[in-house]
């Protein structure tokens, strides 16, 4: 197996349990071409994920905040 990337070899070996034997020329060009003919999917997908992680972080940052009399407040307004 000449594959290097960690990825790529998970790939080859699910593809390999389905009975399909290929190169890593052979697996990136395939997977190019059908992100070429998806662009519009993977576009979408991948700025979804983008969204989803930034949303993920910022829920995760602690936010600081000031403990106030809200009552107190209103009162002396009033």
């Amino acid at each position: 197996m000449e594959y290097e990337s960690k990825e790529l070899i998970k790939l080859y070996e699910h593809l390999l349990k389905r009975g399909i034997k290929t190169s890593e020329a052979e697996l990136l060009k395939t997977i190019f071409e059908f992100a070429a003919e998806k662009e519009d999917e993977l576009l979408a997908k991948v700025k979804r994920k983008n969204s989803e992680e930034i949303l993920k972080r910022w829920l995760e940052t602690p936010v600081e905040v000031e403990k106030t009399d809200a009552l107190k407040e209103h009162n002396s307004v009033i």
